[in-house]
């Protein structure tokens, strides 16, 4: 559905800043690292108390636990790089960069009254010569009948095709 009809759309010159797309991408990213990272460190504590040992160390732990200890050091890793991305990428880029270089359109309200103006220029010439036709002594049936033939065999000649 066109909700602008008539109107002529013309691209700015100047595209208005908006905010990053990229940041808010990697942001997700990052939290999901972050729900994985969470669930190794939950996995980790259960271990650590299900294996619980009045003298247990820390070292004890970390070496029965070295598959999970080492996807929790990655996780973090990857983490932090991803926090340097998001600190690298600028909180606002143009318009046009942002959309695949899609252009921002502005309408042109000027273009937009002068057809309105030529559209109800020509409507009321319509109706002028609907109301010339009582004195002509025919009836507004007729010639609006006849403007339409008329506007038909414009639009398709005879021997030729619509166009």
């Amino acid at each position: 559905m066109d909700y602008f009809p008539g109107y002529v759309e013309e691209e700015l010159e100047d595209q208005p800043l908006v905010e990053n797309p990229a940041p808010r991408e990697l942001k997700k990213e990052k939290s999901s690292l972050m729900g994985k990272l969470n669930e190794l460190r939950v996995r980790f504590a259960k271990k650590a108390l299900a294996e619980e040992k009045e003298e247990a160390s820390w070292k004890e732990m970390k070496e029965r636990n070295k598959d999970l200890c080492a996807d929790m050091v990655s996780l973090e890793a990857q983490i932090t790089l991803l926090e340097l991305e998001i600190a690298k990428k600028s909180r606002e880029v143009r318009f046009d960069e942002a959309h695949d270089g899609r252009q921002l359109m502005e309408l042109n309200y000027e273009k937009k009254r002068f057809l309105d103006c030529i559209k109800i220029f020509t409507y009321d010439g319509k109706k002028d010569v609907f109301n010339f036709v009582p004195i002509l002594g025919r009836s507004q049936r007729h010639l609006r009948d006849a403007l339409y033939d008329r506007q038909k065999r414009r639009r398709n000649p005879v021997g030729g095709k619509q166009a």
